[in-house]
């Protein structure tokens, strides 16, 4: 994500994944087959989330990555133009489908989460190419670990040799986290469940 506002200005990097949440009355083990009647259908992601927040809050921001041809790309696309975060930065690839995250909620608010990256995983070294001519009047790039962590690592050397502040939101955070990343982040922000 790019943001650009007085004085503000940041990018993220993004993941996008469409939301299939059904809202249970109670989660079980794994062989147990549960019915329920409420469906919620809506994008998001960490890095789609985050974009919407910022252009909330009146800063202009750029998202770049990637979403599958098909409708939930296209739902994501909408629904981030919608809150006016620029998406000239997205890539509709051809040959793999847009990130899905299947969330189960149940009564107690408790969720279990199976997510099929898609698109995500197909962010590569052209996507950090692109990412450099939006950084050119950044303050800030966001990152989130729903992509490949190579390419975020590439995504925050580009920006620290450019000035732009790297910001990290390490969810999910991988079993092994390299310690050379810890130099090229300027903020850390934490989530504990992720």
């Amino acid at each position: 994500m790019w943001f650009k506002a007085s004085p503000f200005k940041g990018i993220i990097k993004k993941n996008f994944h469409l939301f299939v949440n059904p809202l249970l009355s109670r989660r079980g083990n794994y062989s147990l087959f549960i019915i329920h009647y409420s469906l919620l259908n809506a994008g998001g992601g960490k890095g789609a989330n985050q974009a919407v927040a910022a252009a909330r809050l009146g800063i202009s921001t750029k998202i770049v990555g990637r979403v599958g041809n098909d409708s939930f790309g296209q739902q994501l696309l909408t629904s981030l133009q919608t809150a006016n975060v620029d998406t000239t930065g997205v890539v509709v690839d051809e040959n793999i489908h847009t990130g899905v995250a299947v969330i189960a909620v149940d009564a107690r608010g408790e969720n279990s989460i199976i997510v099929v990256p898609g698109a995500n995983h197909s962010i590569n070294n052209t996507d950090v190419e692109r990412l450099i001519n939006l950084l050119s009047d950044a303050t800030a790039l966001l990152l989130q670990l729903e992509i490949p962590l190579e390419f975020a690592m590439s995504a925050a050397k580009v920006a620290q040799k450019m000035g732009v502040k790297v910001i990290l939101v390490p969810a999910p955070m991988p079993v092994s986290f390299p310690d050379d990343f810890y130099g090229l982040i300027d903020i850390i922000i934490s989530c504990p469940d992720n």
